[in-house]
């Protein structure tokens, strides 16, 4: 969120820029993490001629006709933008802010405590990010090699397929995303200056930044460096409000904004976690990979009220079906029927060649392929997916995986109340005459009673 700091002189203006800052800090120390605001010096010529900032705050070094005159000349070009204003103590009156009400968004005195505007223009920049964010999703795989960031590429061509502007986050250490995808670099220097330097980013290093690709896909890669820059990047909890802050950059700019979370560990991915609206648990068909996905499903729905969603890819073709699964997992009181994308992605040997094609799983899969990517780009987006549906040769699909919790538990109770039939049935054997008539072999007819009796042996003289 770009804030404009603005008052009568530079100096004046950069004041007013310290001390929102400093107010903010202070508040950080205190509560943990806040969202972030990037507060800029601002005349007034340069708030009302160029771009249109998130908020503008107004100083008290204005005279008191003055401030309300740029106020009501602010409102009149920007009629959306909340603005506060700053007082003197001896102007913060009653009756000065009945005549301010009606043009800002609040007033504060020059002597409040930080914690007071601190929680206006937090409150007003939440507003904003949720009038224009777009959709931040995570992926994680339950370990390695079970296709997270497999999903993360096709899932994103999928949603180009509906005409949604994607974008992918690589958390990887060397750019794995950029390098299958053949992007031009893997990594980004800018982004290592904005770490080293603790600056908080703006839309100007959101474009020196992102990379593309052959396949039209933009990433944000990782920063360049060795472990230093690393830890800056992923655990040094002074610095995760930068990274924070360019996904909140990005969410402005794009539709839905895919976070690969594979190959990353430390404060930055859970904090990104928690703040997804869509948590995306991927898992292989070998009964390693279920077990494992139990335990994220309990780690996943104690983070935050996002929603979790869980993919089967079946690597395995004479693996573990999707019902193997469902009867595995659904035992787990954190499992919803809700959760489970109620059709696996099957084994397509063809689109398993996408790495290093420039290309993506979708883009090189087979119809059904891509038919259940875009069934389960629609889901994620709440979209509707009834044509899709007819679209998906899917075998023997249910509708609803409560329904076949239940029928499955129906089957259990019958099993258990069936009575137990002795068998009665006699099983006859015709007698067998040899062909010198020295002996004749009759067996008698016998039962699997229990008062069974062995068959007499009679033998002719």
């Amino acid at each position: 969120m770009r804030v404009a700091c603005v008052d009568k002189t530079a100096s004046d203006r950069i004041k007013l820029e310290q001390l929102l800052e400093e107010g903010f800090r202070s508040c950080r120390r205190s509560i943990g993490h806040l969202l972030v605001a990037r507060f800029f010096p601002a005349s007034k010529e340069e708030v009302l001629i160029n771009s249109t900032p998130d908020a503008i705050v107004v100083g008290s070094e204005f005279e008191l006709e003055e401030s309300l005159i740029f106020v009501r000349e602010v409102r009149s070009v920007h009629a959306k933008v909340p603005i506060f204003v700053f007082l003197t103590p001896s102007n913060f009156n009653v009756k000065n802010l009945k005549r301010f009400e009606t043009y800002v968004s609040e007033i504060f005195s020059i002597e409040d405590p930080a914690s007071r505007y601190v929680y206006s223009i937090t409150s007003a920049e939440q507003e904003h990010k949720e009038r224009t964010k777009g959709t931040l999703i995570t992926v994680k795989g339950v370990k390695g090699g079970v296709g997270a960031t497999t999903i993360s590429c096709g899932l994103a061509h999928a949603l180009q397929s509906i005409e949604k502007n994607v974008v992918v986050v690589d958390l990887s250490q060397h750019g794995v995303v950029g390098q299958f995808l053949l992007a031009d670099r893997y990594q980004s220097t800018e982004f290592a200056d904005l770490l080293t330097s603790r600056s908080l980013p703006d839309a100007e290093h959101i474009d020196k930044i992102l990379i593309n690709t052959a396949s039209a896909i933009p990433i944000l890669p990782p920063p360049t460096g060795g472990g230093e820059v690393r830890d800056l990047f992923l655990r040094d909890p002074s610095s995760f409000e930068i990274s924070l802050s360019l996904v909140d950059l990005l969410q402005d700019r794009f539709d839905v904004v895919i976070v690969d979370l594979d190959h990353s560990e430390g404060i930055l991915p859970f904090a990104i976690d928690c703040r997804a609206d869509i948590r995306f648990l991927v898992s292989a068909n070998d009964p390693g990979s279920v077990h494992l996905l139990t335990n994220a499903m309990d780690q996943s729905n104690q983070i935050s009220e996002g929603i979790t969603k869980i993919v089967v890819n079946r690597t395995n073709p004479a693996g573990l079906t999707n019902d193997d699964v469902l009867d595995f997992i659904s035992w787990n009181p954190n499992f919803d029927s809700k959760m489970l994308y109620p059709n696996e992605i099957q084994y397509d040997a063809r689109a398993g060649m996408w790495v290093g094609t420039g290309n993506t799983f979708y883009t090189e899969g087979n119809k059904k392929t891509k038919a259940r990517l875009e069934y389960l780009a629609n889901d994620l987006l709440g979209l509707e997916v009834a044509k899709l549906q007819k679209r998906i040769p899917f075998i023997n699909t249910v509708n609803s995986l409560s329904e076949m919790i239940t029928k499955k538990e129906v089957s259990f109770r019958k099993l258990e109340r069936l009575p137990y039939f002795k068998n009665k049935t006699k099983n006859k054997i015709p007698e067998e005459k040899s062909d010198t008539k020295t002996k004749t072999l009759n067996i008698e007819s016998t039962s699997l009673e229990e008062d069974y009796q062995p068959p007499k042996l009679i033998i002719n003289n």
